[in-house]
């Protein structure tokens, strides 16, 4: 769990929830949390890690002009 319901309540929280957050993300390693289980966004966790360790390719993505987004 990020946070509880007082996570957004004023500024301190958010940015403690914010903090947690990112810790979160840093650690999270989809090789080994998901390795073992068939999951929905298999294909588009690694396609975003690919992205997290070429900023190069992140920077060169551009919205789809239907959808507004870049996968969805």
């Amino acid at each position: 769990m990020i946070t509880d319901r007082r996570g957004y309540r004023d500024t301190e929280q958010v940015g403690q929830t914010q903090r947690k957050l990112g810790e979160m993300i840093l650690r999270f390693d989809a090789a080994h949390q998901c390795g073992n289980v068939t999951c929905l966004y298999n294909t588009t966790n690694w396609w975003i890690q690919k992205l997290v360790d070429n900023p190069a390719q992140a920077a060169a993505l551009t919205a789809a002009p239907d959808r507004g987004d870049y996968f969805l």
